[in-house]
């Protein structure tokens, strides 16, 4: 699990299936180890292959953080947002969360209020993301927040009447 999980850190995609492959053969039952596949997978390009993984996840395992979140990040792409909602909504009421679990939620919460078209929601888990991991707030989120603020400032300045 150590090595899988390394490897996709250390961004070596291929060998991350390979150790999580070996890992889900010994735990065949594993969330963790079928997470790290799909997740290995999708890097290498191979989508459907980890949508499939990813369905399985979810199916097995409905209440793992992250089968929520890969159900949701699948609905999202496919523009289903009402049943993204449903995947995500019952994450926040959770008390606790690892930082890769809320790393996980945040990025998704972020997908899910752009593809909503709802910018000031987006830049929220942005900001939140950037106080609890900034390693992970890319420069076009820090933009994404700025043009925000400037968007929302606009929308409260008095309408002139002509």
């Amino acid at each position: 699990m150590e090595a899988a999980n390394q490897a996709l850190v250390s961004g070596d995609f291929q060998r991350a299936l390979s150790e999580a492959e070996q890992g889900l053969a010994l735990a065949p039952k594993s969330p963790t180890f079928l997470n790290h596949i799909a997740s290995a997978l999708h890097q290498l390009s191979r989508h459907d292959e980890a949508d499939e993984i990813n369905r399985r996840l979810a199916a097995e395992h409905p209440e793992y953080l992250f089968a929520r979140v890969a159900m949701a990040d699948m609905a999202i792409r496919e523009n289903r947002l009402d049943e993204a909602h449903t995947w995500i909504d019952p994450l926040l009421t959770r008390q606790r969360f690892h930082i890769s679990e809320f790393r996980a939620v945040a990025l998704i919460y972020i997908s899910y209020w752009r593809a909503k078209d709802e910018l000031t929601s987006a830049s929220h888990w942005i900001q939140m993301l950037d106080q609890v991991d900034p390693d992970s707030v890319t420069d076009e989120m820090r933009l994404m927040v700025s043009l925000s603020a400037v968007i929302d400032k606009l929308k409260r300045l008095p309408k002139r009447r002509k």
